[in-house]
């Protein structure tokens, strides 16, 4: 079929030549060459709408598209913990000063000190 097709491409370029005019060798390799090529550009276009391509690029763009929702679904779950967390580190930073402060108005800042720090105090009061 191939042959065909190039053969009828010369014949076709043959007889668009004027009376007396020859095509030579060199032209008609040209010519078969340039089918070729058209040939080609035709069965690769062909493939691309051909019913399994159809339904692979479409099977592709939906595996993408629910691969893309399901990164940003993970992504603001991660943000939102970010957020969760400053907020709540913030939150007990303003809460330690104000307890600091409120401390050192009624004088009982003792009330600070660790568990360790307490426990050495007392002891260091039995000692004197």
């Amino acid at each position: 079929t191939e042959e065909r097709l190039e053969r009828a491409t010369v014949d076709k370029v043959a007889q668009s030549l004027k009376p007396g005019q020859y095509m030579r060798a060199q032209d008609e390799e040209e010519v078969l060459l340039q089918a070729r090529k058209s040939l080609g550009f035709l069965q690769q276009q062909s493939e691309y709408c051909s019913p399994a391509c159809c339904i692979q690029a479409n099977w592709r763009g939906h595996r993408d598209r629910k691969m893309a929702k399901h990164m940003k679904y993970w992504q603001l779950r991660a943000v939102k913990k970010m957020q969760q967390s400053a907020r709540m580190l913030l939150w007990r930073r303003k809460m330690t000063a104000y307890v600091k402060e409120w401390l050192t108005e009624v004088d009982e800042l003792d009330l600070l000190l660790d568990t360790r720090e307490m426990l050495r105090r007392r002891a260091l009061k039995l000692i004197e």
